[in-house]
């Protein structure tokens, strides 16, 4: 495979000899890169028609004033000459900007496997990804996957450039899935305390202990967590108090497992709910 050394070449001075099919690109901050303009045309229906209407000119009309940096350009044309990711969140999007401009759809390939690169801190990013490129599954997936959701401050270029649409998508899943938790822990029914009680503080039984960690769960409850492991180990954490009592124990093991079922199915219901908005919104986009 060429690389882009091979097809581009920055001008700093140095006389290039040129076959007929060198074109020059010059970037706005004056930056100059000989493309080999069969290679660009093939990718590229913008250049291809640029190209055409050049024709065989003389040399010093075979340029082309582009309003981007050098850098973009750089990065521009190692995605679709060479196939390489942007190596930065803002050159993703730079990137991305660039391939409806130029009409490149080859560009879709390196700006998704950006998604693999080091540069994928998280899945709020190929969350992102996905939905800039209409990818839904991709999105979907990470929007499932995500395990921490503490607002939109901070989660990145490609995520703040997204439209309204994808964005309140995202934020609403979590919001539905926190109050859909909260809901299903407050309602569920726990019934008489343990006879225990009778011998002991109430707090220190099976229903006290329940009633004191719907509270504290409920009271710092993010839509991403996983609330039945958040229930268990809250449960688990505080085995002291009831650990005495077979029944306690059993009645609470009872209820975590009647928890598990509601929200599972509750899960399902959110998902499918979910994932029909977010195909909504990438289609409008």
């Amino acid at each position: 495979m060429s690389t882009v050394s091979d097809l581009t070449t920055t001008l700093s001075g140095v006389s290039l000899s040129r076959r007929s099919t060198t074109f020059t690109l010059v970037s706005s901050d004056g930056q100059r890169f000989d493309v080999d303009s069969a290679v660009l045309a093939f990718h590229s229906k913008v250049f291809a028609d640029m190209f055409e209407t050049v024709g065989e000119s003389d040399e010093a009309d075979r340029t082309c004033d582009l309003a981007e940096d050098g850098a973009t350009v750089k990065a521009f044309l190692e995605a679709l000459l060479e196939g390489i990711p942007p190596s930065t969140q803002e050159a993703w999007l730079s990137v991305f900007s660039l391939m409806d401009k130029y009409e490149c759809k080859a560009l879709k390939t390196p700006l998704l496997l950006a998604e693999w690169s080091p540069i994928c801190s998280d899945l709020i990013w190929a969350y992102a990804v996905g939905c800039h490129l209409g990818y839904t599954d991709l999105a979907w997936t990470a929007l499932r996957q995500v395990s921490d959701y503490t607002g939109l401050r901070g989660w990145g270029a490609v995520f703040d450039a997204l439209p309204q649409e994808p964005r309140n998508v995202f934020t609403t899943y979590f919001q539905e899935r926190t109050e859909k938790a909260r809901s299903i822990l407050q309602n569920i029914n726990f019934g008489k305390v343990c006879s225990c009680a009778r011998d002991k503080d109430e707090r220190d039984c099976d229903k006290g202990v329940w009633d004191t960690v719907v509270l504290s769960v409920c009271s710092r409850l993010d839509g991403g967590e996983d609330v039945v492991a958040r229930v268990r180990e809250e449960i688990w954490s505080r085995v002291g108090q009831w650990g005495d009592c077979h029944r306690c124990g059993k009645k609470l093991h009872k209820k975590v497992g009647e928890l598990a079922g509601r929200w599972e199915r509750a899960q399902q219901q959110l998902a499918d709910k979910t994932f029909s908005r977010l195909s909504a919104a990438l289609n409008k986009a």
